[in-house]
């Protein structure tokens, strides 16, 4: 992923890996979990940028080892994950935003 090359749904992902996994070191290792919170906001970041890319649009030879449709329901998945780790406002209102852009079903 870069600039050229955006997928807004593979950075959601990898924002809910790195909040998700940043929730579970918390206690365990609160070095690693502030490492990984970082790199979720960045992730997260570069994802609002890039809000509505597919990366199967970019890479279609990988559509059937990553097939995506709906960027906006990776997104609301992102930003409820970044909510459940900061309890930043923000986050929630992110995800009350995106959840009317998701295409249920």
């Amino acid at each position: 992923m870069n600039a050229t090359l955006p997928g807004s749904d593979m950075a959601a992902e990898a924002t809910a890996a790195y909040a998700s996994l940043s929730l579970l070191l918390f206690e365990q290792d609160p070095a690693a979990s502030i490492s990984l919170e970082k790199h979720a906001r960045q992730m997260y970041t570069w994802m609002t940028s890039t809000l509505g890319s597919l990366y199967s649009d970019i890479h279609p030879d990988l559509e059937q080892a990553y097939a995506s449709s709906d960027p906006y329901a990776h997104a609301l998945v992102a930003a409820a994950w970044m909510y459940k780790l900061s309890g930043e406002s923000s986050f929630l209102a992110d995800a009350k935003s995106i959840v009317s852009k998701v295409r249920w079903g």
